[in-house]
């Protein structure tokens, strides 16, 4: 099949008219004596179908994306150095299957190939499947024993909580007793000394700090005796206590 192409300025030189008018709308019939002038192009039928594709390809999309596009193999032959090795290969052949046209053979591991993988499994899995479950069983038992022990911890503390909120309860009171017992000390050591002075005096006084240190003094002295007292009477009944044991 051939298609001809028909120059532009084959009717002016026919005619005689100008050419813009022929453009226009001209209603002179072309006869073959007419068409035997004029300029004519062979275009080969691969060239027809080249421009016809051209023309429909609206989303002027490149060939291999195109051929993608309809899931077939991007390139048709060899483009890069990249498509002879055997990764890629592999992958295209995984891809598309038979239309990548590649013989299905290379997707099994030569011996050199399998030997490397074997070497490397054996660096990096040292161990073995059974001594690999042995040690997640371990794993697991030991994770589980921990679980045991905090629970256990934690069920044992709140059984003791009341008592704990009893013995700091006790040990609040106990603080405060002493925090009252040391300001009703200090209190009654300030009325004192303003008993010996016989009127009211500025507690900032020198003369009332100064005798209030003295009684300070005697006062711990005092607490002092009173311990040493405590203690020689205890040590005394725990040893009359042993001897009547003895006896």
């Amino acid at each position: 099949m051939l298609c001809l192409k028909i120059g532009r300025s084959w009717i002016a030189s026919v005619s005689g008219w100008p050419a813009m008018a022929i453009r226009g709308f001209s209603k002179e019939v072309v006869t073959p004596e007419m068409l035997a002038d004029t300029k004519m192009e062979m275009i080969s039928p691969n060239e027809t179908q080249h421009r016809i594709f051209q023309i429909r390809n609206r989303s002027n999309l490149k060939p291999y994306h195109r051929r993608q596009l309809h899931e077939k193999p991007p390139y048709v032959h060899r483009v890069h150095w990249l498509h002879d090795t055997l990764k890629y290969q592999q992958k295209l052949y995984g891809t598309y299957g038979v239309q990548s046209k590649i013989d299905p053979k290379i997707c099994w591991m030569t011996t050199n190939a399998l030997k490397d993988k074997k070497e490397k499994e054996r660096i990096t899995h040292p161990f073995s499947l059974q001594k690999m479950l042995k040690v997640a069983e371990d794993r697991r038992l030991y994770i589980e024993e921990r679980i045991r022990l905090r629970q256990k911890t934690i069920e044992d503390r709140l059984l003791k909580l009341n008592q704990w909120r009893r013995e700091l309860k006790e040990r609040v009171d106990k603080k405060e007793a002493l925090a009252n017992a040391a300001k009703a000390k200090k209190e009654k050591l300030i009325e004192e000394v303003r008993r010996h002075f016989g009127f009211k005096m500025n507690p900032k006084d020198e003369r009332f700090q100064n005798l209030l240190v003295e009684k300070e003094k005697q006062q711990k002295k005092a607490d002092r005796a009173a311990k040493l007292a405590a203690r020689d009477s205890l040590m005394i009944k725990k040893l009359q206590e042993k001897n009547a044991e003895i006896k």
